[in-house]
């Protein structure tokens, strides 16, 4: 009886192993899918209304990583710094995706509302992609960990008993 509990409890653990490796995942996606929004938002923002940036961030509705990079970027433009040198991007993201994350913050309130609608509205397409991509992971990965957990944690339990 002892190890049939033993292996029950070795199969939850293994199953929420395989969970938790599915967190970068789940991050990544959360990210992007609050990176397109926030695009959106601000192309609509620089469209109509043109209020400050500064006072615009603070309102946005943000979690999570984005937020962070989001007030990242934020107290970087507070402490003067316009190369974003001391701007930090989130560790899931790849070296090329953290390349257009810094230009992307870059351009942010810089030039005129014609450039930079031109710009994010390019933006736009590659953030889709990402975003895309980043579901489409999610989706595959996600599923697979747990099964492999779980399956794992059987393979434990039979070895077991």
């Amino acid at each position: 009886m002892a190890k049939l509990i033993t292996g029950i409890a070795l199969v939850i653990f293994c199953g929420f192993c395989g969970y938790m490796l599915t967190k970068k995942y789940r991050v990544r996606k959360e990210f992007y899918k609050q990176y397109y929004a926030f695009n959106r938002s601000f192309l609509s923002e620089i469209s109509f209304s043109r209020r400050p940036l500064e006072s615009w961030l603070e309102k946005q509705p943000l979690s999570g990583a984005f937020e962070t990079t989001v007030h990242g970027f934020l107290n970087a433009l507070k402490s003067g710094d316009t190369a974003l040198e001391s701007f930090e991007s989130p560790d899931f993201l790849s070296e090329d995706e953290k390349l257009f994350l810094t230009d992307y913050f870059s351009a942010l309130g810089r030039g005129d509302s014609e450039g930079q609608k031109g710009y994010f509205t390019a933006a736009e397409k590659t953030i889709a992609a990402r975003t895309e991509s980043a579901e489409k992971d999610c989706a595959r990965y996600c599923d697979l960990y747990i099964k492999m957990g779980v399956l794992l944690g059987l393979t434990l339990l039979i070895l077991l008993l």
